[in-house]
């Protein structure tokens, strides 16, 4: 079970609108040509919910001169380090990388990195901040020597956020509250706060009263059609591989649901654009994925589409489990005693339980589905293009008291084909085009339909209230 960590339920002063979805597949970077500045003393601050696990560097920060004097920032290797680096003539002046890992794809973490090179302390001339606390903990800890000049800042050199120029491990997650402070060594209380009736609950802080310097920016995403707009005022960044569609309203005010790469059809799917769009393997026959909160009570929607693409999804799936994938061929909803449900592509017939019995009508692809989950009444509907399946009858579903674990996921399985693509939308993000912008009756989420009545987006701000 994915546990949502406890700044996502904050809530505070300042709220975060936005983030900005980075999908590797894209090959996604906000990037720009950096003005003379301090490369001797800088802070670069950014929220970030971790996508794709796939065994690779992602680069959050990237500023290089040439490919043997850059400086680079990395969120997550094959084991989900933190890793800061300053190559200067093909070697590394100085590199830090954490043995502490941050791998929770439900989760939204702070980071803060600051370069102070001219700190007479050699313990204060490169420090990483993880959720408030310094990071002390290091696999290779080489610090920079004395007034090492840094390439962020470097006039003339390139700045790109979610990569390193020329390189190909594109950040894949959301980013939010990006900041770089050209001038100044910041402390993490510039940035956030813990909260004072929850002491270990780190909640973000508004930055545009600080001191950017001649490079520094504030990216908030706030702007779809110009996500690279420095609220500060400064010259913006270009994007590459990002576009409207990828302004997110997921953020670490308001954590949104997505499915779970670390359940994952034996490890076989694909997961991008967000962890809502997923293309199975070859290990994925009869099995599913969950999503990566679990729900205990309230009344819950989001959408599911099979996209427009050529593959059979003859045996999709579309409902809820109380466990996650486990380890043999088992379909969805196939097998009595685990209280699961799915809405069935081909035929719309329910399986519930280890019974499948008629209920709606068949989707096809491109259709949306829409899922209203009612576990006070431990009750189910489905709706197709916005339209009620069963005249209405919801299905009735296991309390939730009576399941494995006191709890369900949202979950889908496709058992026929192999290599199917199942798009998601929780609110948060998409997996699929979302052209009509509907939120819940709190004005959280964007769904291509209004939620019924009374149900809400899946996301920490709805769970405080009702889950």
């Amino acid at each position: 079970m994915i546990i949502v960590p406890a700044n996502t339920l904050s809530t505070g002063a300042f709220e975060v609108t936005n983030s900005c979805r980075f999908n590797k597949a894209n090959s996604p970077y906000l990037y720009k040509t950096q003005s003379a500045g301090n490369r001797d003393k800088w802070s670069f601050s950014l929220w970030v919910k971790i996508g794709a696990k796939d065994g690779i560097l992602h680069y959050v920060l990237g500023a290089k001169s040439d490919a043997s004097n850059y400086t680079n920032i990395e969120v997550g290797d094959a084991s989900e380090f933190l890793r800061f680096g300053n190559l200067v003539g093909g070697g590394y002046n100085s590199f830090k990388k954490s043995t502490q890992e941050i791998r929770d794809p439900s989760a939204w973490y702070h980071l803060l990195y600051v370069y102070d090179s001219g700190n007479a302390n050699t313990a204060l001339r490169q420090l990483i901040y993880l959720n408030g606390v310094q990071v002390t903990s290091f696999a290779s800890d080489t610090t920079t020597t004395l007034n090492q000049d840094s390439f962020v800042n470097d006039s003339g050199s390139s700045l790109h956020i979610g990569n390193l120029e020329g390189e190909s491990s594109w950040f894949d997650g959301y980013m939010a509250e990006v900041v770089l402070l050209d001038g100044t060594a910041a402390s993490p209380t510039d940035f956030g706060e813990f909260d004072e009736d929850s002491p270990t609950i780190w909640k973000p802080k508004d930055p545009s009263g600080l001191a950017f310097g001649t490079n520094g920016f504030y990216l908030d995403f706030k702007d779809s059609s110009n996500l690279g707009n420095d609220a500060n005022g400064g010259t913006d960044l270009t994007e590459s591989g990002i576009d409207a569609a990828d302004q997110s309203v997921d953020t670490p005010t308001n954590n949104f649901c997505t499915m779970n790469p670390l359940d994952n059809f034996y490890k076989a799917a694909t997961f991008s654009e967000g962890n809502c769009l997923t293309v199975g393997g070859a290990s994925s026959k009869n099995s599913w994925i969950t999503s990566t909160f679990a729900l205990t009570k309230g009344k819950w929607y989001c959408e599911f589409v099979v996209p427009d693409v050529a593959t059979d999804h003859s045996n999709v799936s579309w409902g809820i489990s109380d466990r996650v994938t486990i380890a043999s061929a088992t379909a969805l909803g196939s097998t009595a005693g685990f209280n699961q449900c799915g809405f069935r592509m081909h035929n719309g017939h329910k399986r519930l339980n280890g019974t499948s019995s008629a209920y709606g009508n068949a989707y096809t692809l491109g259709q949306v589905v829409g899922m209203a989950l009612n576990l006070d009444d431990s009750e189910l509907k489905y709706y197709i293009n916005n339209t009620v399946q069963n005249s209405g009858t919801a299905i009735s579903i296991t309390a939730v008291a009576s399941t494995l674990n006191g709890y369900y996921f949202i979950a889908c399985g496709d058992e026929t084909d192999q290599n199917g693509t199942l798009a998601f939308n929780f609110g948060g993000c998409s997996g699929f085009a979302v052209s009509s912008a509907e939120s819940d009756e709190n004005g959280y989420g964007n769904f291509e339909y209004a939620p019924p009545t009374g149900f809400y987006a899946i996301c920490t701000k709805n769970l405080a209230e009702y889950g």
